[in-house]
């Protein structure tokens, strides 16, 4: 019976408690417990007492050394009895639970500070290239900054990768718990962008009204203005760009945050070649769909930044605004993420040799060889010596490019001996790291400044003229728009009185969403 089997443990515990019991690991002392140093996650991992504790206590890997302190612990008392000796029952179990009530600690992650940055001058891209034209008519630098469709994939991917990083644990392959439950993962991750993101609806909203009903009437007005508050209008591909046009992004990125968190955990389960193929399927899928585009409009070397006559708009904002194809550039930062988390706790048994040099090639590049190589297929293109579509170029050749560059900034960023001098110590500097937190703000400014200075309508209401006929106020606008975003980080996203309103809602939305037992 169970009775007598634990009666008879106990009693066998207590005896190597008081006597001690040889034949721990070679430097382990004389009359080390059960509970000794090698505890495998806090179970009853005894060897020939398992039979009799089935992990009632923490006898660890004690490997037969049950001692007293084994039935008095719980899981994670680990090294409390190491050097037990010949000790009495009551003082070996006092210290087990001592040990047992201290948490247990989880490596820390370390910050990735050169991310930040990175996004400043990804931002800064998209913002020069959006009005370049107001600035000059020199058709290099039109065609070296409209290459926004190109750009805009690294958004996806870098959030991919900062919620990887931040959803998933070191060196283990599981997800954190904060990713349970997945509405509310959604929903925390979506009020982190969305108070700024309402400010500029309101701060502006005389700008988009009063454009949108010269244009459309109040009633069409009266729609846009619920899609756009809604984040819903990269769902419609030929008004994905309303009122703010560059927030479609977020509202892209807040659907695909619906899927993230049910997909995440079984991410973080895979090993790294299960991710190396996982990988593959997503890169298949994303260059799949761009070919596809490319050979029904036979457009494959269409510089699509600088035609104003689209052979098929619809079907190109199709595949440039779609929620799902956000997904899957996600998804691929995601998986990038975890190659360089998983591979920190070790080389992966499963791996080929030719992986494995694969891999240490991989990770021997500096980030600045890779940053160079993407910098030169920008400039490639404006000099017309590459001539394929920005689809194809963004799927075949940037993203991938730039996972690579965004795996070897994490991968530097960890290492102790890295060098002191390099880009990655660059992009740490303390100004770029300033500019970093508030290039989320200059990304939600910029669109609605650069209307009030150059779209027509309004322009012509407010000045009389339209401010392209001035090329060098294009400084001035650039100027204000750093000025309006660092004014929205202080009174916006990092006001406490935002924060704490920010959060009781967070809070009645999980309400709504969620049964009460895990709603708070």
């Amino acid at each position: 019976p169970q009775g007598v089997a634990d009666a008879a443990a106990r009693s066998a515990g207590a005896a190597a408690a008081r006597t001690g019991v040889p034949g721990g690991p070679p430097e382990a002392p004389w009359g080390v417990t059960a509970a000794h140093r090698g505890s495998y996650r806090g179970l009853g991992d005894c060897g020939r007492w398992a039979p009799l504790c089935r992990g009632h206590g923490a006898c660890g890997a004690g490997r037969g050394h049950v001692g007293a302190t084994a039935w008095g612990g719980v899981k994670g008392v680990g090294a409390a009895a190491w050097g037990g000796g010949a000790r009495s029952v009551a003082s070996a179990t006092a210290v087990a639970g001592a040990a047992a009530e201290a948490p247990k600690t989880k490596p820390k992650r370390p910050r990735l500070p050169a991310l930040d940055a990175l996004r400043f001058f990804l931002i800064s891209y998209i913002c020069i290239g959006h009005f370049v034209a107001m600035a000059t008519k020199d058709v290099f630098f039109l065609r070296l900054f409209s290459q926004v469709n190109v750009a805009v994939g690294a958004f996806f991917v870098i959030s991919g990768y900062v919620m990887a990083y931040t959803a998933t644990e070191l060196g283990k392959l599981e997800a954190s718990p904060r990713v349970f439950p997945a509405a509310a993962y959604t929903v925390s991750r979506i009020a982190g962008f969305f108070p700024v993101y309402v400010a500029a609806q309101l701060l502006f909203a005389p700008v988009f009204i009063y454009a949108d009903v010269f244009y459309n009437g109040w009633v069409k007005t009266a729609w846009h203005a619920l899609a756009t508050t809604s984040l819903s209008q990269a769902w419609f591909p030929m008004h994905a760009e309303l009122w703010n046009p560059p927030t479609w992004f977020l509202s892209a990125l807040a659907w695909a945050l619906v899927a993230v968190p049910y997909m995440l955990p079984y991410i973080a389960e895979m090993s790294n070649r299960g991710l190396r193929r996982c990988m593959a399927t997503l890169t298949a899928v994303s260059v799949l769909s761009k070919v596809a585009y490319s050979y029904d409009l036979g457009c494959w070397a269409l510089f699509e930044g600088m035609t104003r006559a689209h052979p098929n708009l619809a079907l190109f904002n199709s595949l440039r605004f779609s929620p799902f194809f956000a997904l899957v550039e996600i998804l691929m930062g995601v998986v990038a993420a975890r190659l360089v988390m998983v591979g920190e706790s070790g080389r992966d048994p499963e791996e080929s040799a030719l992986e494995a040099r694969i891999t240490r090639w991989a990770s021997s590049v500096p980030p600045l060889a890779i940053a160079l190589c993407m910098k030169s297929l920008f400039f490639a293109r404006a000099a017309g010596l590459v001539q394929v579509n920005d689809m194809l170029i963004r799927g075949f050749v940037f993203i991938p490019l730039f996972t690579w560059f965004t795996m070897r900034i994490h991968r530097v960023t960890i290492d102790p001996e890295a060098p002191k001098f390099s880009l990655v110590k660059l992009l740490e500097w303390g100004p770029l790291q300033y500019l970093g937190k508030i290039s989320f703000c200059i990304y939600i400014v910029h669109g609605p400044i650069g209307q009030i200075f150059y779209k027509r309508v309004i322009a012509n209401k407010i000045f009389g003229f339209v401010w392209s006929k001035s090329p060098p106020f294009f400084y001035v606008y650039l100027a204000l728009v750093l000025v309006t975003a660092a004014a929205m980080q202080y009174w916006v996203a990092e006001n406490r009185w935002v924060a704490q309103r920010t959060k009781a809602a967070v809070t009645r939305i999980n309400g709504w969403l969620l049964p009460s037992s895990l709603a708070s």
